[in-house]
C-alpha cells in the first residue's frame, strides 16, 4: 500500500509539470547509456581547483572544513562533473560541468555559496 502511494505521488509530481512517466523513463534510460568524456578544459579546471584545495589543506587555514582534501576528492569532482554532463545528455564533460562540480564540492566541504 505504501508503494502505491509513493508511486502515485511520483507520477502526479511529473504530470503536474507536463512530464509523462514514459518520458522520464526514456530520459533516464538514455542518460544511463552515456559515457561522457572529459574535455581538456574540464581537466584543467578540475586539476587547478584540486591543487588549490590541497594547498589550502596543507597550509592549515582558518577555513572550517568538513573533511580533508585527498585524492578521493579529485575523483569526486570528476564523478560529479560527469554526472552533470549525463543529466544534460551530453557526450562531453565541458567547463560548465566542471564548474558545477566545484561549486558542489565547495558547498559540501566549506558551506561556501557562490
Amino acid at each position: 500500500m505504501v508503494k502505491i502511494k509513493l508511486k502515485f505521488s511520483f507520477v502526479s509530481c511529473f504530470s503536474s509539470r507536463g512530464l509523462t512517466l514514459e518520458f522520464v523513463r526514456k530520459y533516464i534510460e538514455h542518460a544511463r547509456l552515456l559515457r561522457p568524456a572529459l574535455t581538456e578544459r574540464a581537466c584543467e579546471i578540475i586539476g587547478e581547483e584540486y591543487s588549490q584545495l590541497r594547498s589550502q589543506n596543507l597550509e592549515g587555514t582558518d577555513v572550517a572544513k568538513t573533511q580533508p582534501i585527498t585524492a578521493r576528492s579529485l575523483e569526486t569532482m570528476i564523478r560529479l562533473a560527469t554526472a552533470h554532463a549525463k543529466a544534460r545528455l551530453s557526450t562531453k564533460v565541458d567547463a560548465k560541468d566542471a564548474e558545477f562540480a566545484i561549486r558542489l564540492i565547495e558547498y559540501a566541504y566549506f558551506k561556501k555559496v557562490r
